[in-house]
């Protein structure tokens, strides 16, 4: 390891020994947070390489670099210097090189392959465009990666001479599968130039792939199209492996190739079409070419999937407000390795090698940090942010009501700091987007889900998992389709009533806010209810109908929640519209939006803003540059939180 990078590490163990005054949490901290991602077990189970985001200031973004920490413990150690960002380390078969991702060169993500004794990183890619999602092959000679077809010549001829103009929804730029030769560098082209690769495979014996594809690189395609393909290492048309049946397929991903060859398992939706989440495990026999739901009477949800080994995949899925680790068969047997009673929750993908896995794992004390699980239990590898021993916030506890139907639903509560049993507080519900989603146990500290940050400043606050959540089953998922705004909006209703009779939450001081499917509730809310006094629409939906129109996702939301076309019921669409119920609103807005934001257009902000204007409801509309469907620029994420705690401030204290 160079003077710096050694430096570096020693700063870091230094600065994780200090001691911290204790202190309600607050923006700054959000600002500091450490978060690991990615984390990838070696083949030999010996190691976990992951990616670390450090702040660089609370006003400059994010970067990254790689570390490496053994699974027998000890302090991890930093490969990359993290000067730009460096991220997705991946395995050579023989667990000695990490190939990763760097924009060290200039010329956008590049792969660079790096010993894990350390040393200089060599560059292995050089093309014209970012490559992402690589991984090595098995037998160590290729590695494999995704890229966006660039510019051709006489287009960015044109382009610089002024002649730019777009076809919109046309004028398609796929991305393609390729492969580089280790020892060489060589590139070939893998995939057709006219389907589109969204995710891919080694099969075991290096000379097959196996693609999530679609004809077009349209997002709403791969969410309700997508198909397998077999794919040669060679290049050439790809050979149609699974294709769920009718118009609609339903949403597909996740393919992983058993590491005998035989099978292949994925995440799909359970087969009836119009599923909102692809929640089942599948397993794909490749001897008679038949595709099984192994996991149709399952009432959870599953997120990620991985081999363990040849018999058996390691599956991460969510129940109820907690997630669990489980150990899956080709039959469907369900093995748990950790119950949700355990408090475990693990939100993203993980990884196996050697019998272990490697997870990402938190709670509702504690962010993330990287785990391994061997011999039927958990080690803790890092520790990247035990300032938070210091944090002051609210405990969180799990909860539940009867919604005025009989079904039950659950949710978090996180309680105010300093709660008193039988003193009753302002109540902020934040709910949240999809909505297919689900809010967990976990450590809810961020622009979304802002309870944590909020329970500091003295406020009790709901997390809601409404009918259509995830982590229930499927009939739970698919509870809320063709009634958006209806019993899933009731079910919020009766949460809120429930915390009333508990002698919680003050019934003169509520507020609600949240994104995306959240802001669009904020915005239903406030328009069928005068209860709330404040609410806060981030990236929200306001008129299901211009919606249609703009979103990148218009079949899957007329699909998967509405369960038809926009056109063959307008009606319907309008009347669940905020906009054409904003006569009755008049409880104050703050509504944000990101200006690039093509999930949910900025327009949709524009439109209630000046619906509630015209109405003379108080409302603020804030837009914040460059951000999508989210805020990641940390100067943007402090004006956002400055902004939301004086709006509440205002008119809940």
């Amino acid at each position: 390891m160079s003077r710096m990078l050694l430096c570096l590490a020693t700063a870091l163990l230094v600065s994780s020994s200090l001691a911290y005054e204790k202190h309600p949490v607050n923006i700054d901290d959000f600002l500091s947070l450490k978060r690991p991602v990615d984390p990838q077990i070696s083949p030999d189970g010996k190691w976990v390489v992951f990616s670390y985001l450090e702040p660089v200031s609370t006003t400059s973004p994010r970067r990254s670099s790689i570390w490496l920490v053994s699974t027998l413990g000890g302090q991890p150690r930093r490969l990359t210097a993290g000067a730009v960002v460096e991220s997705n380390g991946r395995w050579s078969p023989d667990s000695r090189s990490i190939a990763f991702l760097s924009s060290r060169g200039g010329d956008g993500n590049q792969i660079y392959v790096i010993d894990i004794d350390g040393g200089e990183a060599r560059k292995l890619t050089s093309m014209r465009r970012s490559v992402s999602s690589h991984l090595w092959s098995p037998d160590g000679r290729y590695i494999a990666f995704l890229m966006t077809d660039p510019l051709t010549e006489e287009q960015e001829a044109r382009r610089k001479a002024g002649d730019d103009e777009e076809i919109w929804d046309g004028d398609f730029k796929y991305s393609g599968l390729y492969t580089v030769e280790v020892a060489t560098g060589k590139v070939n082209r893998v995939s057709a130039t006219n389907i589109n690769v969204w995710e891919y495979d080694w099969a075991p014996d290096s000379k097959r792939f196996v693609a999530v594809c679609t004809d077009t690189p349209r997002v709403d395609e791969q969410y309700v199209r997508a198909r397998l393909e077999v794919l040669s290492v060679e290049g050439g048309e790809g050979r149609l492996l699974y294709k769920p049946a009718g118009e609609f397929h339903g949403k597909l991903n996740n393919a992983r190739w058993s590491p005998d060859g035989s099978k292949i398992a994925f995440l799909a939706s359970g087969g009836g079409g119009r599923e909102a989440f692809a929640g089942r495990v599948w397993m794909l026999d490749l001897a008679t070419g038949q595709a099984r739901n192994l996991t149709e009477d399952y009432l959870g949800t599953f997120i990620a999937i991985a081999w363990l080994d040849a018999k058996y995949l390691a599956c991460l899925a969510i129940e109820g407000v907690y997630s669990s680790l489980l150990k899956l068969d080709a039959e469907g047997r369900i093995t748990p390795l950790v119950s949700p009673s355990a408090g475990a929750v693990m939100r993203s993908a993980h990884s196996c090698g050697g019998g272990k896995i490697a997870v990402l794992k938190e709670d509702s004390r504690h962010p993330a940090d990287v785990w391994v699980y061997a011999d039927g239990k958990f080690s803790q590898l890092t520790d990247l942010n035990p300032q938070v021993a210091d944090w002051l916030f609210g405990e969180s506890e799990r909860i539940a009501w009867q919604a005025r139907d009989g079904l039950e639903i659950e949710g978090v509560l996180i309680k105010p700091l300093d709660y008193k049993p039988g003193t009753r507080y302002p109540l902020i519900v934040n709910v949240h987007g999809g909505p297919e989603a689900a809010d967990l146990m976990g450590f809810n500290f961020g622009i979304s889900a802002f309870g944590l940050m909020m329970s500091a400043r003295g406020y009790a606050v709901l997390m809601p998992n409404y009918r259509g959540s995830i982590g229930r089953g499927v009939k739970y998922n698919l509870a809320d389709q063709g009634d958006m705004g209806g019993k899933e909006f009731t079910d919020i209703l009766d949460g809120v009533d429930y915390l009333i009779a508990r002698g919680i939450a003050d019934p003169d001081r509520l507020g609600i806010g949240g994104w995306s499917y959240g802001g669009y509730m904020t915005a239903w809310a406030v328009t069928q209810t005068n209860r709330f006094k404040a609410g806060m629409m981030g990236a929200g939906i306001a008129n299901w109908i211009s919606f249609m129109g703009l979103t990148d996702i218009p079949y899957e939301n007329a699909e998967s929640h509405w369960g038809h076309k926009i056109f063959s019921d307008p009606k319907l669409y309008a009347e669940r519209s905020p906009v054409e119920q904003a006569s009755k609103a008049r409880t104050p807005v703050l509504i944000v939006h990101g200006a690039v934001d093509s999930r949910v257009p900025l327009s949709q902000g524009q439109e209630f803003y000046s619906r509630l204007r015209f109405e003379g409801v108080t409302t603020q509309l804030v837009i914040y540059p460059r951000e999508g469907h989210g805020l990641v620029e940390p100067s943007h994420q402090r004006d956002y939180f400055e902004r939301l705690f004086e709006w509440y401030d205002r008119y809940l204290r």
